[in-house]
């Protein structure tokens, strides 16, 4: 009995980890040509909001950047410093005291939510540009994302560009995941909505932001929030924004957990929209996979090694090869869950390349999300990090 028990645990979660992200993934291979009709000339006044803590070496690069963007009509730029030790708003107003742009001096550190919310609510216009101090806008990403809007879409994403791939091993595994993340976002764009958006480059509603201050993930908040305002958040990959990612694992490390941490906030916070019938494909299909992805593999995969240690205990010895066998796997469902989307875009080659990248990047993300769950010790980047 235990050990009908234990069998049928350890491989219907070997299923659920396997089947369910390898399928999304061939499914949304069919989706990456589809082209979602653009909204037409869109045109809007629109506040840039940029968040910063000690970025006192960015800041200015930042603003001349935004300064230097093709805006098709009225715009403003609104930087909060969350009480920065650096001198970042001394910079910003020596450096910029005639180029219009407001500033927002805060007291004490809130957090990249509060500096979100204070600018939003200090905004003139009813489009809000949401972007990061380390991000590099190209010149024709607002028209990008313009082109986008209708009267049904809420938020538009852009794409992110990892400059700095090549200068390590940690940083090129990175790169692979945001080449991933850019070929699912515009597949889940052409079937549906998006369940997130991305911090570097986001156009957004200004009546649809609204993150509470403890938020941990500011992107996924708002993705979600645009769908329970019956809207939907969009993907624009000609809207670029590139940026440069940490360079050691125990970086990755601090954000993996952080990640792992938000989802399960963001999961108590938005749970209605799980298997809803209003929400459709995005309910049932879109969120339940980035949930179980995020939250629900570590589980499953303790679940698959205890189930069959024990079995080899009870049982036989056999079944640690059997473990073994599944781990071998897990990494080609996880290679193939890659390849089918970047080979669409890709030579073979590089397909490959980031492929074997992903696998190397989701075991040792499993390991970082066991590791923020039994460590439960409230992490110190939940608030406004320097990007640097």
């Amino acid at each position: 009995m235990i050990n009908t028990l234990l069998l049928s645990l350890g491989l219907s979660s070997f299923a659920a980890l396997v089947l369910v992200p390898l399928g999304y993934s061939i499914l949304l291979s069919f989706f990456l040509d589809e082209a979602r009709g653009k909204g037409g000339k869109f045109i809007s006044e629109i506040s840039v909001i940029i968040p910063a803590y000690n970025e006192k070496q960015l800041i200015s690069g930042k603003i001349q950047n935004t300064l230097e963007i093709d805006f098709p009509s009225d715009f403003e730029i609104i930087v909060v410093d969350d009480a920065s030790t650096d001198n970042t708003a001394q910079v910003v107003e020596d450096s910029f005291h005639d180029a219009g742009l407001r500033l927002i001096k805060k007291r004490r550190r809130e957090g990249k939510a509060s500096a979100i919310m204070d600018a939003v609510k200090a905004a003139k216009y009813d489009l809000v540009l949401l972007t990061d101090s380390d991000a590099v806008l190209e010149k024709d990403s607002i028209q990008q994302l313009l082109e986008k809007f209708d009267d049904t879409v809420g938020a538009v994403t852009g794409r992110i560009i990892v400059d700095n791939e090549k200068e390590n091993f940690v940083t090129g595994i990175e790169s692979s995941m945001w080449r991933y993340g850019s070929l699912v976002c515009r597949a889940e764009s052409n079937l549906n909505s998006l369940p997130r958006v991305f911090g570097p480059l986001t156009l957004i509603r200004s009546g649809l932001v609204d993150i509470p201050k403890d938020t941990l993930l500011d992107d996924m908040e708002l993705g979600l929030v645009v769908r329970e305002k019956g809207l939907k958040s969009v993907y624009a990959p000609e809207a670029k924004a590139h940026i440069r990612v940490p360079q050691t694992l125990g970086d990755q490390a601090k954000l993996r957990s952080r990640y792992f941490k938000g989802y399960v906030q963001l999961i108590k916070r938005h749970r209605n929209l799980m298997f809803n019938t209003d929400q459709g494909f995005f309910g049932f299909i879109t969120l339940f996979r980035h949930v179980l992805f995020e939250v629900f593999s570590p589980l499953l995969i303790a679940v698959v090694t205890l189930s069959f240690i024990m079995l080899s205990l009870i049982e036989a010895p056999i079944f640690i090869f059997y473990l073994l066998l599944m781990y071998i796997l897990m990494g080609l469902s996880i290679f193939f869950m890659g390849f089918t989307l970047f080979i669409r875009r890709k030579r073979l080659k590089e397909a490959l390349s980031d492929s074997l990248n992903m696998v190397f990047f989701v075991f040792s993300l499993q390991f970082y999300r066991v590791y923020s769950f039994v460590h439960r010790k409230k992490p110190a980047w939940d608030r406004l990090e320097s990007t640097r």
